[in-house]
């Protein structure tokens, strides 16, 4: 009888050991897909901001040459310009404003 609970008590023992190391297995798995899972968020959200930096620097570059284009205008140009976006200046005020105005609102 001893013979037999001591062989179950193994038996057990191994079972319960198997599982731990299963479990364990599974853990560091988990941590090693965890981990994988991190670096490739880490690298698309580079990818991102690297994009949406090359975007700004466009936006920056189209603005510039944009006002550049409504500097050499009229101010009555440049309220026709304006209109064609739907954007309304006022011409009482001066050439330098209207264009700044047109683009914080063309831009905003």
């Amino acid at each position: 009888m001893d013979i037999i609970l001591t062989i179950i008590t193994f038996v057990i023992l191994g079972v319960c050991g198997y599982i731990c190391y299963r479990f364990v297995g599974d853990r560091q798995n988990i941590k090693e897909i965890f981990d994988e899972v991190k670096e490739n968020i880490d690298e698309n959200i580079e990818k991102v901001i690297e994009e949406v930096e090359q975007l700004n620097d466009e936006i920056e570059q189209k603005a510039d040459e944009l006002e550049a284009k409504l500097k050499k205008m009229t101010k009555d140009k440049i309220e026709e310009f304006a209109r064609e976006f739907n954007i309304e200046l006022d011409k009482r005020k001066t050439k330098v404003d209207m264009i700044k105005d047109f683009l914080i609102q063309k831009f905003d």
